[in-house]
């Protein structure tokens, strides 16, 4: 087994750069990367600007620029464009070569003392008393890497995500904030990264005085994320139920019709149209329990009644007619997305 005080998986721009200064500070540090050349294939994000490299204390090197950035021009689908120069926004650029900017993040990272490991594809990742394990299939064959802290810099194709059943479009949407990880993930994701929920939700770190606030504050989007979800879900579920039932009134006619021709054939598809009524009615049904709640018309209380009760309830659209656990009486049910 190799142990060091910090892994990291992944090479590219951001995984070098990791490496590099953990290495600079003093810790045993190996980086590895699946590939068998760094910086190849050619990833996107080739255009930044200067300033990135001056906070990062990089200096700007003629062998892995391929152009420098004064401006731009921008066209529109109409036709019209207009063009910005460095005296309009003051800030430049460069069109990097990733093949070589990528190593030669990597070179600056075992310059500063990192051990880098090509080839070598990590399998697992699983949490010990000394922080983490990893089992890695190498070019010497598999071997495992003890480290007390893990870096995983190889974006939505992290094994980290691959390991929690993370998709690349889940990761996505939580980088640009079009959604928070799904509820059934949070304590793993929490447990992996050794924070609560709430700092999970925020991205930071959350100091006690400020702890409720933040926390009504997500609690409030973990409603609203729910409440768009269920709405989205149950009229998905609408669509889904309409042409099942076209279908299957379709498929009837047709084993109506075939029975002139063929009798047995003509019964079995209409058995296949009516199964395929009953087996959507009962998925619909099963959705719509799931979304959201129902509000009695007597008592105004919003409620989740059993799958029993909606699935035998008469009913108008997703209004039901059924019994109120809270004051008793019977009336039709209309259904809601909030408490």
């Amino acid at each position: 087994m190799l142990k060091t005080d910090v892994v990291v998986i992944g090479a590219g721009p951001a995984g070098s750069m990791a490496a590099k200064h953990a290495a600079l500070g003093g810790a045993d540090v190996v980086l590895i990367d699946k590939k068998s050349e760094i910086g190849t294939p050619k990833r996107c994000a080739e255009g930044v600007y200067d300033e990135g490299f001056k906070w990062l204390n990089i200096e700007p090197d003629e062998r892995w620029i391929a152009q420098r950035i004064y401006g731009a021009t921008l066209h529109s689908p109409d036709g019209n464009s207009f063009t910005v120069t460095s005296e309009d926004v003051p800030v430049q650029g460069f069109i990097l070569e990733r093949k070589v900017f990528d190593k030669h993040m990597a070179m600056d990272a075992a310059r500063a003392g990192a051990k880098i490991m090509i080839k070598t594809l990590v399998t697992d990742i699983k949490r010990n008393e000394n922080g983490f394990i990893l089992s890695c299939d190498s070019i010497e064959g598999t071997i495992e890497v003890e480290a007390k802290i893990a870096i995983c810099a190889d974006g939505p194709e992290s094994i980290m995500a691959k390991k929690l059943g993370i998709t690349d479009r889940a990761v996505s949407k939580w980088e640009n904030g079009k959604s928070i990880p799904d509820a059934s993930l949070m304590l793993d994701l929490c447990q992996l990264l050794e924070i609560n929920v709430n700092e999970l939700l925020t991205g930071e770190q959350i100091v006690m005085k400020d702890y409720k606030k933040i926390a009504e504050q997500n609690l409030i989007e973990l409603r609203n994320q729910k409440e768009k979800a269920d709405r989205r879900l149950l009229t998905t579920v609408k669509i889904l139920a309409t042409l099942s039932c076209i279908s299957a009134v379709v498929l009837i006619l047709m084993g109506t019709l075939l029975t002139k021709i063929s009798q047995f054939l003509g019964i079995m598809v209409v058995i296949l149209g009516t199964i395929l009524i009953f087996v959507t009615a009962i998925y619909a049904v099963m959705i719509e329990h799931d979304a959201g709640y129902y509000e009695c018309p007597n008592c105004k209380m919003r409620y989740i009644p059993t799958r029993k009760a909606v699935l035998l309830a008469p009913h108008y659209g997703t209004t039901r007619k059924m019994e109120c656990p809270y004051c008793g009486k019977k009336g039709y049910h209309r259904k809601v997305f909030t408490k």
